[in-house]
Parts: C-alpha cells; structure tokens; sequence
C-alpha cells in the first residue's frame, strides 16, 4: 500500500494569532509548534494586536521578568499573582462591544477568564489554541517540538523535522524565503510552497475577524508559490 503523504506546517506558537496563521495549518495534514527555541521578547509568542475604535492595540500576557527573558518559549512563566485575566476580558468586551452577545462573550471568558491558572506561557497558548481551534473547526495533528529529539537549527533544523514526521511537502511562512536552504531540501525530495494571504494586512488577532464579520473562510485569499516563484503576482495557484 502507498504511503500517504504528509503535508507539515512548523510555527512558534502564538498569542491569539491572525487569520493566516490558522489559514496555514488548516492546510496542513500536521503542524509542529516550536516551543523548544529561546522566546522573542518583541515577538508575537505573548502579545498581539486588536482593534480599538479602528486603531491598532497591542494586548499581552504578563511574564515573570527576572531572568525569564533568555528562556526557552516552553520555560516561560506567566505572572499568576494578579487580576490581568479578567482586565483582558473586559478589555476585549468592551472594545468590540460584546455584551450582549452571548456566545462571542462567553468565547472571550473561556479563553482568558477561565485560563489564568497556568504557570507557564505555553500551557496558557495550548488551552488558547485549542479553543480557536474547535471555533474554526481545525482538525490538523498538533505536536510539540519539546516532544521530539532535535539537534539542528535554523534551516536545518526544519529540515530535521520534516524528516522526523516523514512530511513530503512542507509549507512554509513567507519569511522562509530568507533563510531556508531549498538545496537540501530537493535533495530529500521534499517540496517546499510558500504561503501568503493579502486580507488583514495588519496581522490583527484572529479575533479581530471572529468578531467582526459574518463568516471566516480559512480557504479564501490564500496563495502557496512553489520553491522557484519569488515574485507575488507572478504565480498564484490555490492549494
């Protein structure tokens, strides 16, 4: 019987990350969260942006700051000492006006409210994500680079993974572009697409979309350009 093969997508993990970011492991058979590398203070592992009367505004989590910013994303501790679950919560009712609307309130609370007993961040962004995901119904295997045995970085070691999972096309994020080593990766026939979205431009939280449209289409505006296309209008095919 032919092996099937396996489509990997590998991220950080994110706080409430934006719609594509969903987009890419929706089209995805596995996607690998890199929980393992060393957390970026200016990054979006625990902060990200939402609207407030049409101007952007950064949300975070609160980390224990004393000699938690060379952590590894895994090793990070959240700040369990204070009400900042529930300042969120209402931040975010208030700012899309949810009050009365039941489910998108109740939503919120489930992910921040009932969420702030976690010591660590990424216990905090599992839980998260998992909600998002039942809300955007992904049904894509999740793994954990801290599960697996790794020895590279950079390029190689997405590489690594890759052979790990047994993937045979990997999508890629568009900044794959600048330090990926496609040589090695034909030379593991593995095909590589980039993937880019146009729509929320911004990279508001994906929140921003679930609260203010009618509907999300995780399939619509996405573009995955093969190894060789490097110029945006050139080639769009849709996966």
């Amino acid at each position: 019987m032919e092996q099937k093969s396996i489509i990997l997508t590998i991220t950080q993990p994110a706080f409430l990350p934006w719609l594509s970011y969903f987009q890419r492991i929706n089209k995805s058979d596995v996607v690998v969260f890199l929980d393992h590398v060393q957390f970026e203070r200016r990054g979006h592992v625990h902060r990200n942006k939402i609207l407030n009367q049409n101007k952007e505004h950064w949300i975070s989590l609160p980390l224990k700051k004393k000699g938690n910013y060379y952590k590894s994303i895994n090793k990070m501790e959240l700040v369990n000492k204070s009400d900042w679950s529930k300042k969120l919560t209402s931040k975010i009712i208030n700012f899309y006006n949810l009050h009365k609307k039941k489910e998108s309130k109740e939503l919120i609370e489930e992910i921040f409210f009932y969420n702030n007993q976690k010591k660590y961040l990424i216990d905090y962004l599992i839980n998260s994500n998992e909600i998002l995901f039942k809300v955007l119904n992904i049904k894509t295997k999740v793994l954990y680079s801290s599960e697996l045995i790794l020895k590279k970085t950079k390029s190689d070691l997405i590489l690594e993974i890759c052979e790990k999972i047994g993937a045979s096309k990997y999508i890629s994020g568009p900044m794959g572009r600048d330090y990926l080593n496609l040589e090695k990766f034909r030379a593991k026939e593995i095909d590589i697409v980039f993937h880019d979205t146009y729509e929320n431009s911004r990279k508001l939280s994906v929140i921003d979309d679930l609260f203010l449209k009618k509907e999300i289409d995780l399939n619509k505006n996405i573009f995955l350009k093969t190894i060789s296309d490097f110029t945006p209008l050139k080639f769009r095919k849709k996966f």
